[in-house]
């Protein structure tokens, strides 16, 4: 939240060599889900991401194919 304060709500991070793209608040997230979300489908295969959610999240899963496409579908409706 303090740095969705400081550099707002799309900003990019290095973690490490690896640069990720960080989307907070609600239209945002709406916005990247809704209407870029084959854009923003792809993740770098990092230990990081795959040890949470074992690979198996909308948000770190770095593999676009259906099942990515569930996950997207049933966060939009939730959203």
């Amino acid at each position: 939240m303090e740095m969705r304060k400081k550099y707002g709500d799309v900003f990019l991070l290095k973690l490490g060599m690896v640069p990720v793209l960080v989307v907070n608040g609600m239209e945002m997230v709406k916005q990247v889900l809704h209407k870029d979300g084959e854009h923003f489908a792809g993740r770098p295969n990092m230990h990081t991401f795959s040890f949470l959610a074992e690979g198996k999240s909308l948000s770190f899963s770095v593999n676009y194919g259906e099942s990515w496409k569930l996950h997207k579908k049933i966060a939009s409706k939730a959203l």
